[in-house]
């Protein structure tokens, strides 16, 4: 078969390729909770690779690398569940997150990992909403973290606009 120099160009092109996850995640139940601050009940058992178009390269999850899919607040989790269509990429966004907090840039690289759990998701076909309200959780917490007068200057007004809101309906409903 002879391939012309452009097709073959094209298929080693890595700026061409689309995102897409290239291995299977297997995960082995792992108990922890005998482990004082530790919320990971799974842990990855064989590399798990996923090529993402933000960074141009392959992300590989190292094997026992661990998890806990999503960490969601207990009062959502009948809405979003820690593990489901989005869990493929909660392992990435985990890992990620953890390589940020080793770098020189933990914010930025935060804010990528942020970037690429969105990207991730959508090659998941999570859906728009579920995407969105995890995304911005996760960008959220990212402020928490590493931006904590920024954080503070989006939540405050949100929660002050949930207590008006309320004050309201209660005092109409009485």
């Amino acid at each position: 078969m002879n391939i012309s120099e452009n097709q073959f160009s094209k298929s080693f092109n890595t700026s061409e390729r689309e995102s897409q996850f290239l291995t299977p995640l297997y995960l082995e139940f792992s108990d922890t909770s005998e482990i004082p601050g530790t919320a990971s009940h799974f842990k990855v058992t064989t590399p798990f690779q996923y090529f993402s178009q933000i960074k141009n390269e392959t992300i590989t999850v190292g094997e026992e690398f661990p998890t806990d899919f999503a960490s969601v607040p207990q009062l959502l989790l009948s809405i979003i569940p820690r593990v489901g269509t989005h869990g493929k990429a909660a392992v990435i966004h985990d890992y990620l997150c953890d390589e940020a907090e080793k770098s020189a840039c933990p914010f930025e690289n935060r804010q990528e990992a942020d970037d690429i759990f969105l990207e991730a998701m959508k090659v998941l076909k999570v859906s728009w909403i579920i995407r969105q309200v995890m995304f911005r959780a996760v960008q959220l917490w990212t402020l928490r973290l590493h931006r904590p007068e920024r954080f503070l200057a989006i939540v405050i007004p949100v929660i002050l606009a949930i207590l008006a809101i309320l004050y309201y309906v209660s005092n109409f409903l009485i």
